[in-house]
């Protein structure tokens, strides 16, 4: 298997961190840019331990998450490949989830 990550994914992830106060010290924000990561890389170890994202159904991809701390990482299972397509902060409004590219 391999992971992919998609633009989006990336931009959200970016968005996530951005959104931290910013009296946060950096070494902070890598050590939470690093945790989403690893656990995103577990996704490899048996990448259908997430459970279905509701919000997501509607679009009939069998979308996944997993949860690190306060961040939904989304992802679907291709074959081979497993795409994360969204990094979402769960301290959010879920409609917002839907307005994203899958």
């Amino acid at each position: 298997m391999k992971l992919v990550y998609t633009d989006g994914a990336i931009a959200s992830l970016q968005e996530c961190l951005d959104f931290l106060p910013s009296d946060i010290p950096a070494e902070k924000v890598i050590e939470i840019r690093d945790r989403i990561l690893i656990k995103a890389d577990r996704l490899l170890e048996n990448p259908y331990i997430g459970q279905q994202e509701p919000y997501l159904m509607h679009l009939g991809l069998s979308h996944r998450r997993v949860i690190e701390d306060y961040y939904k990482i989304i992802y679907r299972v291709d074959g081979e490949l497993i795409y994360v397509t969204d990094i979402f902060d769960t301290r959010q409004n879920p409609a917002k989830m839907t307005e994203r590219p899958a």
